[in-house]
């Protein structure tokens, strides 16, 4: 019996090993479903928490790129708000990383040039698409420069830019090919000239010019430059005043706010007070030289002091 017994309970311990067996396998496959679930759902985490880091720092990347776009065409604004030959003109600047894109219209080709070249000088911009429009009935009233480090180039481009504007208004210089180039004072002024008084023209501008301490005229006269059609262009009485303003402006010695200037089909009147003989006389030869002016009465100008003799 007791043999019987022990056979009895050989299968039972069996089955109960077997249980046992079982159910520590189901509690050990749980362990690892629950562990493998969670480690699923760590990866997950880990994923969403990378992708999550990833997008922050996208983000983040590109706000960093916007305010540095932002804060190179606030750079270019600022230095056309201050530029004596840009500051009235409605150019706008997009800047999209080291590219920027102008719009707008300005009077002169040179002026679409400085635009340009005062762009192209702004640290982390090395493309600039200049689409600016030239349209030479364009008013425009101008003023003062500034003075900082990588403004020294700005301020050689103004120059250069003021003298080819001052050369384009001239009726003896107008259309010749006068190439200006500025370095800290210094203008050198080459190519042609129709005659040697179109030459002598240009270097008088060239001197007479804010800024300017020298100048190297290296101006050839071959007698078939002439100028071009510009000159017989029409132009409006509101651009002779404009024009006239500018060059007193741009024109050392002169204080163009002393002077007023009314234009009335072409005849140029012009009132105020200067210092001296000298400079009224200069007044109204700078009038006299502008393109599309027929005549000018300086007769509204007054002498209040200074050198009381003529010239």
């Amino acid at each position: 019996m007791l043999h019987s017994k022990s056979k009895l309970l050989t299968p039972i311990a069996a089955a109960l090993v077997l249980a046992l067996a079982s159910g520590s396998a189901m509690a050990y496959n749980t362990d690892m479903t629950n562990q493998s679930r969670q480690s699923d759902t760590d990866v997950m985490s880990q994923s969403d928490q990378s992708k999550t880091d990833v997008m922050n720092q996208s983000s983040s990347d590109m706000t960093n790129q916007s305010n540095s776009d932002v804060y190179r065409e606030g750079q270019i604004w600022a230095t056309y708000v201050v530029n004596p030959a840009l500051q009235s003109y409605q150019i706008k600047s997009d800047v999209q990383g080291s590219k920027v894109t102008l719009s707008g219209t300005v009077d002169t080709k040179y002026d679409k040039l400085l635009a340009g070249t005062i762009a192209q000088q702004v640290k982390g911009i090395s493309t600039v698409d200049n689409q600016i429009k030239v349209d030479p009935t364009h008013v425009v009233v101008t003023t003062f420069i500034p003075a900082n480090v990588y403004a020294q180039h700005v301020q050689n481009a103004t120059t250069s830019a003021e003298i080819n504007s001052k050369l384009l208004w001239n009726e003896y210089t107008d259309g010749l090919d006068i190439r200006v180039s500025t370095h800290g004072g210094k203008v050198t002024l080459t190519g042609t000239a129709d005659t040697a008084k179109a030459k002598q023209r240009a270097q008088q501008i060239a001197a007479n010019t804010v800024g300017v301490h020298s100048v190297d005229n290296r101006i050839t006269v071959n007698g078939t430059s002439a100028a071009d059609s510009n000159s017989a262009s029409q132009v409006s009485d509101d651009w002779i005043a404009d024009k006239v303003k500018a060059s007193y402006r741009y024109t050392s010695g002169m204080n163009d706010g002393a002077i007023d200037v009314d234009v009335n089909n072409g005849t140029v009147s012009l009132s105020g007070a200067v210092d001296s003989t000298m400079q009224r006389q200069r007044a109204i030869a700078i009038a006299q030289h502008i393109r599309g002016v027929d005549a000018v009465n300086a007769d509204g100008i007054q002498v209040v002091s200074g050198d009381m003799t003529s010239d």
